[in-house]
């Protein structure tokens, strides 16, 4: 959010840098940074269009005749919102903007002696739909420069729970509190008595508490005054025209947002109810948004005329034309807004403000500012009395403050005068309680944020300063550091492992249904979400296999056919655990001189291996696989030290049938707080071998529900200190081997570290080899 100083000194007195401002806000909790001004080229200057023609020679160009008050310029532009006598800003020849320099140029035959800019080519802006129209009094012939630079600004990140510092008022009370001074202009209370003064009909009071409205007759649409257009623009927004613009600068100057109709165009009367199902509104963004029966709309007699706290629909909007005006202002509930804005993709300044809590007590009054000034500036005359639909106004909130319990939980010894100046500051109110050291505080109307006495808490420290407040030489906790530090290693070298073949990173919700961990056979959740993101998926989910299932379904819907996804994030089992997850579809990348070849086990294997490799386990080994999502012949379970951290494997392919999948999936889980401790990024030098190896190779034949891992366990124990490595290098199922077995070829390499082996020596550890092979598993030598 950007805020102007001159603004903020309406408001409340600053005399410190706005650096220092900036700083002292940001200790506060709210994270402010000073805006460096915007520099424009001098050559960059206030022009005004003597006139527009059409090019002789292009459909979509014209021609433009300008004046800097001294000379004339010939312009060709492609914009086309210009008109005789605009105000516009005109790059000269010479002139550099952030794209390049401008420099004379030829376009279809014409020469053009420079360039009219729109807001985001001179930096002024993000509009880049025109040319950035001045106001009239903009002086002709001076720099763009000079006319942006007349105001410091300031950058803030507003928290989600601070809806009420959305406004130039707001970010002033803050201001206030923390310098301790007075805020010289309040929001005048009119008491505004309601009256019929047009049919309004609330339907669903629990999405719309309150609805105001005010009317304006006889006004005269048009531009605004260059103050209004300057303090818009200059906090990113586009002028419209006085009505649009003076709602627009109450939503900045206030937080409340307002809607204008143009009540001739309302068909009898106003009623805010939920949309019906197939309905559809045609909004100011000239888009057309399908609506749903959970959607709260206004509506006239007929049709849907705005989407609720959302946006305005196109045929009841103000236009050049209108006389008559019917000012909306309203409280809407916070959640309803919230998830239609998300179902319809829509985020607006207004559905913006509502979403993060308004306040409801002020609505009346903001909206009675609002129409005296469209009185001053747009003339008309205005209705007495106003529609104020309140039935059940809200019950400001008390809550019970043990000033003790302050210090104990800050660790600080503020006095009690001290903490009743600061809730005082904010605007909070207290009342002495008979128990020694409590207060009952009463929080205000647009502090929505404030719930219980930790808030209080919270807000004392705050203002008090953090950085008043001591650390304590007697730490009775320590975190481990180490441990955290050792998990975010992991992490890292994970991530780069995976990038480096090739995987993705997903980032999904942590949330599932349980229909979801039912099918893929996963662990039900213990942990049901009160208010769920969405009512599909209320449960944390316990692995992170059903959303990166979904993210390979929405891309293999779109056609994209070799998918390699990996996730890091946290499940929520009996304690919260960190996984590894991935999945893999299709073919590995081929080169000009080898196809691709297909994914399979043994790809997704040498991947988990690597892994291992790379962050030091070397421990580690494969069993035969249980779990039911898995293929129960091409899945293992992952173990290191009799745990097991996780699994990885063909994905069991009935589920595959009943997701309507029809290419093989092969997913892992790991584990990764059941292998930390295992980890070691410690590297060993090894020294090159000084004795010549050994290799043989053996053939075996046995039971399918043997694994290549366990028969190589059982290599390695008998051939002692010099089997050096195996490696299994031919698999085969098929003619001449017994149903149900097949046959396994590993190459074994032999060596001693301290001189040559001999023969005997070899062929003793392979008779050993082979007959604890059969012994253990039936093998056949082939």
């Amino acid at each position: 959010m950007k805020i102007s100083l001159n603004w903020l000194k309406e408001f409340v007195d600053i005399d410190v840098s706005a650096d220092e401002l900036a700083y002292r806000l940001t200790m506060a909790g709210i994270e402010t940074q000073a805006v460096k001004n915007v520099s424009v080229d001098k050559n960059v200057i206030i022009a005004k269009i003597l006139s527009v023609e059409k090019h002789p020679n292009a459909d979509k160009l014209f021609v433009c005749e300008v004046t800097d008050g001294q000379n004339n310029y010939k312009i060709v532009c492609g914009a086309n919102n210009i008109k005789f006598g605009d105000i516009v800003p005109l790059a000269k020849i010479g002139a550099k903007l952030p794209d390049g320099e401008i420099k004379k140029a030829v376009l279809r035959g014409v020469e053009s002696q420079g360039m009219l800019c729109s807001p985001v080519e001179i930096k002024a802006g993000d509009d880049a739909s025109g040319i950035f129209i001045l106001p009239d009094d903009a002086k002709i012939g001076s720099t763009i420069d000079e006319y942006l630079n007349s105001d410091s600004y300031f950058e803030m990140v507003i928290t989600i729970n601070r809806g009420d510092c959305l406004s130039v008022f707001g970010i002033a009370k803050e201001i206030a509190a923390v310098f301790n001074k007075k805020i010289k202009k309040e929001i005048k209370d009119y008491s505004i008595k309601p009256k019929n003064i047009f049919p309004v009909e609330i339907k669903n009071p629990e999405k719309c508490p309150r609805y105001t409205g005010f009317i304006i007759k006889n006004v005269k649409v048009g531009s605004s005054p260059k103050w209004l257009i300057d303090r818009l623009i200059n906090c990113g927004l586009r002028p419209i025209n006085n009505i649009a613009d003076i709602t627009n600068y109450i939503l900045l100057e206030y937080g409340q947002p307002l809607h204008a109709f143009d009540i001739d165009k309302l068909k009898n009367k106003i009623i805010v109810r939920n949309a019906k199902s197939q309905e559809k509104i045609f909004a100011l963004d000239n888009n057309e948004y399908p609506l749903d029966d959970e959607m709260l709309v206004i509506a006239d007699a007929d049709v849907p005329v705005a989407i609720a706290g959302v946006i305005g629909g196109t045929p009841t909007s103000v236009t050049d034309v209108t006389k008559n005006i019917f000012l909306e202002a309203a409280y809407f509930d916070p959640i309803s807004i919230r998830k239609t804005s998300r179902k319809l993709a829509i985020s607006t300044d207004s559905s913006y403000r509502f979403i993060r809590g308004i306040d409801a007590k002020n609505v009346s009054n903001i909206g009675m500012i609002a129409t005296d000034l469209i009185r001053k500036i747009c003339g008309g005359e205005i209705v007495a009395g106003a529609v104020d639909m309140y039935p059940i106004p809200s019950e400001p909130v008390k809550i019970e403050l043990d000033t003790k319990k302050v210090n104990k939980i800050l660790g600080t010894d503020i006095a009690v005068e001290e903490m009743q100046s600061i809730l005082t500051r904010l605007g909070f109110s207290y009342s002495l309680l008979p128990t020694p050291y409590s207060l009952l505080v009463t929080v205000p109307s647009y502090r929505n944020d404030v719930k219980g006495d930790v808030d209080l808490v919270e807000e004392i420290a705050r203002i008090y300063g953090y950085n008043n407040i001591k650390t304590s030489d007697k730490i009775s906790y320590k975190a481990d550091v180490s441990a955290a530090n050792k998990m975010e290693k992991i992490i890292d070298r994970i991530k780069d492992i995976a990038v480096s073949a090739g995987f993705f990173e997903t980032i999904s919700y942590n949330f599932v249904s349980k229909e979801d961990l039912l099918k893929l056979k996963l662990k039900e959740s213990g942990w049901e979400i009160k208010n769920p993101v969405s009512k599909e998926e209320p449960f944390l989910t316990t692995s992170l296999i059903p959303q990166l299932i979904k993210n390979v379904i929405r891309n293999l819907s779109r056609g994209k056919e070799d998918i390699k996804f990996f996730e890091l994030g946290r499940v929520f089992l009996e304690k919260e655990k960190t996984l590894f997850s991935g999945v893999v579809v299709g073919q590995l990348s081929g080169w000009w001189k080898e196809k691709p070849s297909a994914v399979d086990f043994y790809f997704l294997k040498g991947f988990i291996e690597s892994v291992f490799t790379e962050i030091g386990i070397s421990n580690y080994g494969f069993e035969k696989n249980a779990f039911e999502m898995f293929h129960k012949n091409k899945s293992v379970k992952i173990k290191i030290s009799d745990k097991t951290v996780g699994h990885f494997g063909l994905f069991n392919p009935d589920i595959k049938s009943e997701l309507d999948l029809k290419t093989d999936l092969y997913v892992f889980e790991i584990v990764l707080d059941e292998l930390a401790d295992f980890v070691d990024f410690g590297k060993k030098y090894v020294p090159v071998p000084k004795y010549p190896s050994v290799k043989r190779d053996l053939a075996i034949e046995v039971s399918q529900n043997f694994s290549a891992d366990e028969i190589t366990g059982v290599i390695k124990k008998e051939g002692a200190d010099i089997v050096s490595g195996i490696k299994l290098f031919d698999f085969y199922e098929g003619v001449q081997i017994k149903e149900g077995h097949k046959s396994l070829a590993f190459r074994m390499t032999f060596r001693r570290q301290d001189r040559t082996l001999k023969d005997e020596e070899v062929n003793s550890a392979i008779k050993k080899i082979i007959s604890q092979l059969e012994k253990k598993f039936n093998a056949k030598i082939r």
